[in-house]
């Protein structure tokens, strides 16, 4: 965006005071036009048409204050080099500031780059197993687990036939090889191992 000047001379100039509010507009809106399009104060006719609410009798009133310069292609704008900014220095001026956001969003994005990144790891995040662990099993698997830690010696001896016990005659000593009244036993479980014992018939 490009912005014309209104000098605060502009209140101490006879030339500007002495104008009517026509001619006083039509000074204004032809400078603000010769301004946004860059011509340096140089006004055709044919731009004539095309400054708003310019008045076509204004054009004589402007050139007799001095405020316009009559040449070959139309007319000048007096004084516009000194009031105005002209189109070489608003060129170089947009270069300057094209090139300042040049650096600036180079700037940004080096600066984007060389930041750290803060990715989760194994382990960082709830779920997760950290490096060099196993996870737990939950659930049946686990308590499965927990009873196969705990293991219970089983004796196979409860089905196995049980051997008479031999009886040894008092009076004579002699020794049989079966049992009168033959004894029961029973199996039972003792500090995690499963036992045996013989009880009274």
């Amino acid at each position: 965006m490009t912005d014309a000047r209104l000098p605060e001379k502009y209140l101490m100039d006879r030339r500007i005071i002495r104008l009517s509010a026509t001619d006083f507009r039509g000074y204004v809106m032809a400078t603000l036009w010769s301004v946004s399009n860059r011509t340096d104060g140089a006004i055709h006719s044919d731009d004539l048409v095309l400054i708003p609410t310019f008045a076509g009798t204004t054009i004589a009133t402007l050139v007799a204050a001095g405020l316009w310069n009559v040449n070959a292609d139309g007319w000048t704008i007096a004084d516009y080099e000194n009031t105005q900014t002209s189109r070489h220095d608003l060129e170089v001026l947009e270069n300057a500031r094209r090139a300042d956001r040049e650096k600036k969003r180079r700037q940004r994005a080096d600066t984007k780059g060389s930041r750290p990144t803060f990715a989760p790891t194994p382990g960082d995040d709830p779920g997760d197993v950290s490096r060099g662990t196993t996870q737990d099993r939950t659930g049946q698997d686990r308590q499965g687990q927990a009873e196969y830690l705990e293991p219970v010696e089983h004796n196979n001896a409860e089905h196995q036939p049980v051997p008479p016990e031999p009886v040894v005659n008092q009076q004579t000593g002699e020794v049989t090889g079966s049992d009168p009244v033959p004894a029961r036993w029973e199996s039972y479980v003792e500090d995690g191992k499963r036992k045996r014992r013989k009880v009274a018939a």
